[in-house]
């Protein structure tokens, strides 16, 4: 939020890429900076924001001079990492991002899912399934 408010270079990126969001008729994902509760927002604009966010901060970081040899990403940052390294433009990157988002949206219960870290082989997490 705050580099959104302060940083004029960031927000310009963030309003291109909600821009390109918004003309392929996805919600506009800016409410995700500021104060709105993330809690009441879609998947689709959570998702979309978030590797938006990420294009934004690569793009700043490389015009203050930082620019990746390499880039990677897990998830949503896979998409991010694919434009930032040429091979996807913004505009495939929230297609690719925007498109499934909604299609889970459709079958999507909040806080129905959830994803946990355990620590310990199968045989010690598989008993506690049940």
């Amino acid at each position: 939020q705050k580099l959104y408010e302060q940083m004029s270079f960031f927000k310009t990126n963030i309003e291109q890429l909600d821009n390109i969001a918004r003309m392929q008729r996805f919600m506009s994902f800016i409410p995700l900076l500021d104060d709105t509760n993330v809690t009441t927002l879609s998947p689709v604009v959570v998702q979309l924001g978030m590797a938006c966010i990420q294009i934004a901060l690569a793009r700043m970081w490389s015009a203050w001079g930082l620019k990746p040899v390499a880039v990677l990403g897990c998830n949503l940052g896979e998409y991010a990492a694919l434009h930032v390294a040429g091979v996807i433009s913004a505009r495939d990157m929230t297609l690719l991002v925007g498109h499934p988002a909604e299609l889970s949206e459709a079958d999507y219960t909040a806080y129905s899912h959830g994803i946990l870290a355990v620590r310990g082989g199968v045989e010690a997490v598989f008993p506690a399934l049940g």
